[in-house]
């Protein structure tokens, strides 16, 4: 609209290349969420590590050797991106892991309540931190 009426520049014009960016990288595809009251259209931009299968592999061993209770595969693929990147939002990991955002809590909730992973900081602007015991 601003740009009709020659105060604005090509707005938006740039999510293309963030789109091709993210897609070159192999990262996960950027979302939009859109709220209202006050009315807000927020772009997510999830950056992931590139792990290999033999380093994630790695982690899975080191997490397991490292932790005292027996750890499910499904706990473990948290903990990789957890170590992988400790600011990620359970949003972020249930979309990277393709599962549902309240599924991605439980797990997390039954790792916190096994001592095994706390939370530093507020739900915004903290981060995770993995609890290695023997």
């Amino acid at each position: 609209m601003f740009n009709l009426i020659g105060i604005g520049e090509r707005s938006g014009s740039g999510l293309p290349k963030i789109f091709q960016a993210w897609k070159s990288e192999g990262w996960p595809e950027p979302t939009f969420t859109e709220t209202f009251s006050p009315d807000r259209v927020t772009l997510s931009l999830l950056v992931t590590s590139h792990f290999d299968t033999h380093t994630s592999e790695n982690l899975s061993e080191n997490l397991s050797e490292n932790l005292s209770e027996n750890l499910s595969e499904k706990e473990i693929e948290v903990l990789n991106l957890l170590l992988a990147n400790p600011d990620i939002t359970t949003s972020n990991i249930a979309h990277v892991l393709g599962k549902n955002r309240s599924a991605i809590s439980e797990r997390i909730r039954g790792m916190k309540k096994k001592g095994i992973l706390k939370r530093i900081g507020p739900d915004k602007g903290g981060h995770w931190e993995i609890v290695k015991r023997k």
